[in-house]
């Protein structure tokens, strides 16, 4: 097993993975009118997020979680969502954006306003383990189960509830992988590859908000579920298990990166947002250099801008996230 340093280290390279990834995926979005059929943005967005849920739960593990956690929780995701909220209703001078954020966070940071609501269902399902003297995994199989049931049957969304069932039982397969890491480890690295051109080639079907290419539209949605899900898991499998056998791998950019995530993904959509049209109109011609030049001008924006926020101990908490400005 690695020792701690070695694991923060590809912890945090695959958090800088992922972010460049959300960044390109988000350029892509952008620019591309037709994005949803653009093979390089399906590929991205089949796994993406569904790691970074894991990732997540990966680091949020402890044997035994407190309610206190959730404070601190609040701080960290919830304070940065709310904030950027109404920094964007105030630009846009309509106040009703706010309220719109909050009914449909898919609008706005919903990933901050998803996690948080997670981490509020996997400490609840903990500390029900301790009160009823059973796993906590068997009380989070049935929240798993309660959720999907609501998002297929009801087709529940206000609140981002869709998003909290569907990504829900990543974070908790990252946080119990740590749990049980020593016991898996071995079967996760001989299945790697296996699992690696399984997701190459099942993913090609992959579509964002439609059934796969080779699945009839009538289909029942559980199947796409299954499918989406299947893909999600592949990726997350055979990807951790790469960063994870880089071990104790330094690399300075990319853990500056994996350490400043939550604020780059929200300085960079916040710069999409506010600079949308100039952005597509450098899109005439060139487009892959354009993407690939505009994702890391991007990053490096949202980088020193994330510096410049931090510096101040209010723009650090409010819009980072961050209690302790000192870096």
């Amino acid at each position: 097993m690695f020792e701690i340093n070695s694991r923060l280290y590809y912890i945090d390279n695959l958090k800088a993975f992922l972010i460049i990834l959300v960044v390109l995926g988000h350029v892509i979005q952008t620019s591309d009118m037709d994005f949803d059929h653009n093979i390089l943005f399906r590929y991205i967005y089949s796994f993406h997020m569904p790691l970074f849920m894991y990732v997540s739960g990966f680091v949020c593990y402890k044997p035994s979680q407190s309610w206190g956690v959730l404070k601190k929780r609040f701080r960290q995701l919830m304070l940065p969502f709310l904030s950027w909220a109404f920094i964007n209703a105030c630009l846009v001078g309509d106040f009703s954006v706010l309220i719109k954020n909050i009914f449909h966070p898919d609008t706005a940071l919903w990933f901050l306003w998803v996690l948080f609501f997670i981490m509020i269902l996997y400490v609840a399902c903990v500390k029900l383990g301790e009160q009823w003297n059973i796993k906590s995994e068997y009380i989070a199989i049935a929240v798993v189960a309660i959720g999907y049931s609501i998002m297929i049957v009801l087709k529940f969304k206000y609140f981002g509830f869709q998003f909290i069932a569907w990504y829900f039982p990543f974070f908790c397969l990252g946080a119990y992988m740590r749990k049980y890491e020593s016991y898996i480890k071995r079967w996760m690295r001989i299945l790697m590859w296996p699992c690696f051109i399984l997701f190459l080639v099942s993913a090609y079907w992959w579509m964002r908000k439609e059934p796969p290419l080779f699945m009839n539209s009538s289909a029942n949605v559980i199947y796409n579920y299954i499918y989406k899900g299947g893909v999600a898991l592949l990726a997350v499998t055979s990807i951790l298990t790469m960063f994870n056998r880089m071990g104790g791998v330094k690399n300075h950019y990319f853990n500056m990166l994996g350490r400043e995530t939550l604020g780059i993904y929200a300085i960079h959509l916040f710069l999409l947002g506010r600079f949308y049209e100039w952005f597509v109109s450098c899109f005439d011609s060139f487009y892959i250099v354009s993407v690939v030049l505009f994702t890391f001008v991007l990053l490096v924006v949202s980088h020193y801008i994330y510096r410049l926020l931090s510096i101040c101990h209010w723009t650090a908490r409010f819009l980072l996230g961050i209690e302790d400005r000192r870096k």
